[in-house]
């Protein structure tokens, strides 16, 4: 999972995630990507297949208006 939500982090830091640590003056810092967010991959996938339904549906709108066009 590291590398490839290391990945995830590169396309958007909201799809990946982090864990908490302290640096060597005692501050909370972020650790390094550790994971997947689920629940915002599954969203940008939802997101992802609304707008290829869409895309598909106007393609095959024009290709029924070529069909009716001769």
């Amino acid at each position: 999972i590291g590398p490839m939500a290391e990945d995830m982090d590169a396309i958007s830091p909201f799809l990946s995630t982090r864990g908490m640590d302290y640096d060597e003056h005692g501050n909370v810092v972020q650790t390094e990507p550790n994971g997947i967010n689920t629940n915002s991959w599954l969203s940008l996938i939802t997101i992802a297949l609304q707008d290829s339904r869409k895309r598909i549906k106007e393609l095959e709108d024009l290709l029924k208006q070529g069909e009716n066009n001769g």
